[in-house]
């Protein structure tokens, strides 16, 4: 975990840049250096693995999104996955961006003519089915804490914080995710993926901390509180107290 981050989603992204570095390290060695970042948001992600020494592009759909990259600098292009066509990359990184990539067949098909023939997908995504009531539960009540605390300002992920209970969380997010999203499932993604490539690494990581990142000040206080979720959740998914919802991949080609 760093400390010192300047906000929660700041801290947020530079945990994600940890895992993509470390396993780039552990797979690409020094020769992994050209990466690709699809569906970058706002860049965030992008800005730290360019801090670090990579050769970052960044494409995503959004043209806000891409001018909110540029200004931190990043090589922002306003592309979807289908219409890009670049030059092979040693790293391909999807964060938290394929579930909202369906047909995912035809996202696996543009992905592997992006990638270069030794290099890696890198995915980072959650699956919504593996959240349980255990799951639930935590959120509403770390919900109710940041709102004593802080208040809750934000407009981001009313069917999280217009939910009091457990079970209208479920309901919910349920409904967040199949009706009105229409997103993947994480079974349906890494179906998708090991159909496509060859899995190298395959892991479940602490996700429920990212959704009170968007609920957070957007300060210093605010990410060392980022950390403590991240930290506590960690543990209790450990013990077999929350479930890890979150999903990591690394995958070369077949």
């Amino acid at each position: 975990m760093k400390a010192g981050s300047a906000d929660p989603l700041q801290f947020a992204a530079s945990v994600t840049a940890d895992f993509v570095q470390e396993a780039a390290k552990r797979n690409a060695g020094n020769s992994g250096k050209r990466l690709l970042d699809v569906g970058c948001g706002d860049g965030l992600v992008a800005q730290v693995l360019q801090e670090r020494g990579y050769k970052v592009t960044a494409i995503d759909g959004n043209p806000d999104s891409v001018a909110r990259a540029r200004s931190l600098g990043v090589e922002a292009i306003h592309a979807r996955l289908e219409d890009f066509a670049g030059t092979p990359a040693d790293l391909i990184l999807v964060s938290r961006a394929l579930h909202h990539m369906p047909p995912l067949k035809t996202a696996m098909a543009n992905l592997k003519s992006l990638l270069a023939v030794d290099g890696f997908l890198i995915v980072e995504d959650f699956g919504y089915e593996i959240a349980d009531e255990r799951a639930c539960q935590w959120l509403v009540d770390q919900v109710s804490e940041i709102g004593r605390r802080w208040g809750l300002n934000s407009d981001r992920h009313k069917w999280l914080t217009g939910s009091k209970t457990c079970a209208e969380l479920q309901q919910a997010w349920r409904f967040h995710a199949e009706e009105k999203h229409q997103i993947s499932t994480g079974a349906e993604q890494q179906e998708a993926l090991f159909n496509s490539f060859k899995p190298v690494e395959t892991l479940k990581y602490p996700y429920l901390f990212r959704y009170l990142c968007d609920l957070l000040p957007a300060t210093a206080g605010g990410a060392e509180t980022a950390a403590e979720l991240l930290h506590t959740e960690s543990e209790l998914v450990q013990q077999n107290q929350l479930p890890a919802i979150g999903l990591r991949f690394v995958l070369a080609h077949k």
